[in-house]
C-alpha cells in the first residue's frame, strides 16, 4: 500500500506542475495516468475507465477549492455569476456522471480520446475563446451550466453509481479509488503553485506545443487499446 501511495503521489506532483504551468485541467493528466496504473495493478478492464474518471473528479474537488479560494481572496470571483450558473453545473455534472457510469469502458475511452485530441489541437494552434460582451439570461445560464463540469457533483455521481458494483479494488468508495486520491491530492495541491511560478520564467507557448504532441500520443495509444 505504501508503494502505491508513493507512486500516485509522484504522479500527482507531475500533474500539479503541468496544471499550473500550462493552465490545463488536472483531469487531462490524471485520467491517463490512472488508466495506466490501474491496469498495472490488475484492475478489471471493464472498470478501469470508470474508476479513473471518478477518482480524477474527486481529486479535482480539492485542487479547485484551493484555486477558487485563492481567486476569492484577490476579489476575482463574480459571485453574482456563480449564483446564476451553479444549479445548472450541479445538475448537469451529476446527470453526466450517472450516464457515464452506465457506459462501458470502450465508449468512455473513445469520448476521452476525442477530448484529448480536441485539447491538443487547441494547445497546438493556441486557440483561445473570444471574450464575450455580455451574459445570457437565467435560462441561458442554466443551460451553459449544464454543459460545464462541477467536480463535487460529479464525484457524488461516481460514488453513488459505483456502490453497488461488485469486484472493485479494495479501498474503493464507489468508483473513487481512495489510495490514488490520497496520493494524487497530497502533492498536486502543493506543486500546482510551482507550475504557476515556472510559467513566468519558461517558454510556455513552446511547452504547450510539446505537450499537445504528447496528448496526441496518449490519445492514440488509448484508442489503439480498444481496437
Amino acid at each position: 500500500m505504501i508503494t502505491i501511495l508513493v507512486s500516485y503521489a509522484l504522479f500527482g506532483a507531475v500533474a500539479g506542475v503541468l496544471a499550473g504551468l500550462l493552465g490545463i485541467g488536472g483531469g487531462l493528466v490524471i485520467v491517463p495516468i490512472l488508466v495506466y496504473c490501474l491496469g498495472v495493478q490488475g484492475v478489471s478492464e471493464s472498470q478501469i475507465m470508470h474508476i479513473a474518471l471518478g477518482t480524477s473528479m474527486a481529486s479535482i474537488v480539492f485542487t479547485s477549492v484551493s484555486s477558487f479560494m485563492a481567486h476569492h481572496r484577490r476579489g476575482a470571483v463574480r459571485w453574482d455569476v456563480v449564483k446564476r450558473i451553479a444549479l445548472g453545473i450541479l445538475t448537469g455534472t451529476y446527470l453526466g456522471s450517472c450516464v457515464a457510469s452506465k457506459l462501458s469502458t470502450g465508449p468512455l475511452k473513445v469520448i476521452f480520446v476525442v477530448f484529448l485530441y480536441y485539447v491538443a489541437t487547441q494547445l497546438l494552434l493556441d486557440r483561445r475563446p473570444k471574450a464575450s460582451r455580455g451574459l445570457p439570461g437565467n435560462l441561458g445560464m442554466f443551460g451553459v451550466g449544464n454543459g460545464m463540469g462541477k467536480p463535487m457533483a460529479g464525484t457524488v455521481g461516481y460514488v453513488v453509481n459505483g456502490l453497488s458494483t461488485a469486484g472493485l479494488p479494495d479501498w474503493s468508495l464507489g468508483y473513487v479509488y481512495l489510495p490514488a486520491l490520497v496520493g494524487i491530492v497530497g502533492l498536486s495541491v502543493l506543486t500546482a503553485p510551482l507550475g504557476v511560478r515556472l510559467a513566468h520564467s519558461l517558454p510556455v507557448d513552446r511547452l504547450k506545443r510539446v505537450f499537445a504532441v504528447l496528448l496526441y500520443v496518449v490519445g492514440t495509444r488509448m484508442l489503439v487499446s480498444i481496437l
